[in-house]
């Protein structure tokens, strides 16, 4: 239920439910954008933050060895998906 119109999004960046992420903003890599945040037009999320809020606000960092975790999610995700595929 996102409405997603942004200029990047990087890697291994979470996305929650019923987002908005606005025209010409940009999403770094390692990142979580929290449910309900509405990213406003032209705002840039530098990499390992937490987002949240209406107009969102970066509210916190994550630990640089979170990208490893993201990475293995991504992956276990997308083994979930292509089983369900052949389901």
């Amino acid at each position: 239920n996102c409405t997603i119109h942004s200029i990047a999004i990087g890697s291994c960046v979470r996305i929650g439910s019923n987002c908005r992420i606005y025209p010409r903003s940009k999403i770094h890599d390692c990142c979580i954008i929290e449910n309900d945040s509405v990213i406003p037009p032209d705002m840039v999320i530098s990499p390992f933050s937490r987002v949240r809020g209406n107009p969102a606000r970066i509210v916190g960092s994550l630990p640089e060895c979170s990208g490893g975790e993201f990475v293995d999610d991504c992956v276990q995700e997308y083994a979930r998906f292509v089983r369900e595929l052949g389901e």
